[in-house]
């Protein structure tokens, strides 16, 4: 499966470069997409960053060195991108416990990552839409796909700076403990009738410097519609649209969505249109949010993504 086989090359090329530098666009290049995109898809899939992959992945082949190596530490530093031994070592007790000398001297380190690797094969060579995690196989499908114009409109809300997924899920909760829907319900004249109050997650605004991006927590509502104060307003171009029904465990759909939707579009003759690029979670009640406060976990989440036709899907019409 051509997703799993991208995200196996991308953790390739980390290990292979993980004592030197990582290019990002070589790592956009493997992954297929924008390294933006790619850097939240990494943050779903992992549970961490990539920044964060990199440097826990090097301090574990630290301990290698020094467990198995005759290097000084000071070397050893260098060579995975600390410039002391005093910056290596608070970095080494922080996610080991204990001291490269102690290490050394024979004393266990814990915290060890190993390499993430993805299995797209089942046991029988078939293809299957899940990852290995500590021996569980973990799943969710498409089940539905559909490619249709959308827009024009305008998403309101409120919006945060992050660079780490778990802090999206505490804005949606400030967001709600603050009444921020309430108000943006109130404003039924500029909620388009087709849209009715479905719930957004609006991801723009990448930044590579830090691993941030720009993520509304909002409604689509008419373009017309004044931003109250406090408030953010994006304008949501008309263009050609993937929407998309991702179910399973709401983690496991965070984790495949993009996966999972870029390959349906390559299948029917469609791409990512990255010019008019956005990245929208849609939870509607009927599908996600009322089974989920009914206590269900196999739940259905919406996704808009931007696409066109493919070069050649496009000659042939």
């Amino acid at each position: 499966m051509e997703c799993y086989e991208r995200m196996e090359a991308v953790i390739s090329y980390l290990e292979e470069n993980i004592a030197g530098e990582v290019q990002p666009d070589a790592l956009a290049k493997i992954a297929g997409c924008p390294i933006g995109i790619f850097q939240r898809i990494f943050s779903f899939m992992l549970g961490m960053t990539m920044s964060d992959y990199i440097r826990r992945r090097r301090l574990t082949l630290a301990v290698t060195d020094l467990q198995h190596g005759d290097e000084k530490v000071i070397d050893i530093a260098l060579k995975y991108g600390y410039d002391s031994h005093a910056s290596f070592t608070r970095a080494f007790k922080d996610q080991h416990g204990i001291s490269p000398s102690s290490v050394r001297e024979g004393l266990l380190a814990t915290g060890c990552l190993s390499r993430i690797s993805f299995q797209p094969l089942d046991e029988l060579g078939n293809e299957q839409t899940y990852r290995m995690e500590k021996g569980r196989r973990i799943m969710s499908k498409l089940t539905k796909i559909e490619f249709v114009n959308y827009g024009p409109y305008k998403i309101v809300g409120k919006e945060i700076r992050t660079p780490i997924s778990p802090n999206i899920q505490k804005f949606w909760g400030q967001c709600f403990e603050e009444g921020m829907y309430d108000k943006l319900l109130a404003m039924k004249a500029y909620i388009p009738t087709d849209i009715l109050d479905d719930y957004v997650g609006y991801f723009r605004e990448y930044d590579g410097a830090d691993e941030s991006f720009t993520y509304v927590v909002g409604m689509f509502m008419n373009p017309d519609t004044p931003v109250p104060e406090g408030y953010v307003g994006y304008d949501i171009p008309e263009t050609l649209i993937a929407k998309a029904w991702i179910q399973g465990e709401e983690v496991e759909i965070y984790n495949n969505a993009y996966f999972l939707i870029t390959e349906a579009m390559q299948q029917n003759g469609y791409e990512v249109d990255w010019e008019q690029f956005y990245w929208c979670e849609v939870y509607t009640d009927a599908r996600f949010g009322i089974p989920k406060s009914q206590g269900e976990t196999c739940l259905t989440l919406d996704y808009y993504m931007p696409c066109k036709k493919t070069a050649c899907s496009a000659i042939e019409s």
